[in-house]
């Protein structure tokens, strides 16, 4: 009896618990799905995309749904575009991929860069 109410043994007690707690309260994160995109690139063109930094990661299970991305920015050109990505179910595996940007606003003295869609297709990647 004198062992259960030692310090040692109620701090075992307390961290078993805490431990059990903490175990309980994570949620496991969420499968995810590396996107790669493959399409053409306009020479010196700047694309407003989220495939910027590289690969996009996504939580798996929309696979079946059409995707779409939208990005707004003003760029050195004085103006401010919109892109559009829009992603469509091939298959589990692949998506087809289209490009195309807005102009939203410019300012009175700006030189409007050129519009650059492209298309392609987004391989899934586990």
């Amino acid at each position: 009896m004198q062992a259960l109410t030692s310090p040692v043994f109620r701090s075992i007690a307390l961290g078993g618990l805490l431990l059990a707690t903490t175990v309980a309260l994570v949620k496991p994160e969420p499968h995810m799905h590396r996107l790669r995109l493959h399409a053409p690139r306009m020479c010196g063109a700047y694309y407003l995309t989220a495939w910027s930094d590289g690969d996009v990661r996504l939580p798996a299970g929309n696979e079946d749904s059409t995707l779409t991305f939208r990005t707004r920015a003003d760029m050195n050109d004085g103006c401010r575009w919109q892109a559009t990505e829009t992603l469509v179910p091939v298959n589990a595996k692949r998506y087809s991929y289209r490009y195309e940007e807005r102009l939203l606003s410019c300012e009175p003295d700006a030189q409007p860069y050129i519009k650059t869609p492209r298309v392609g297709y987004v391989d899934v990647l586990e």
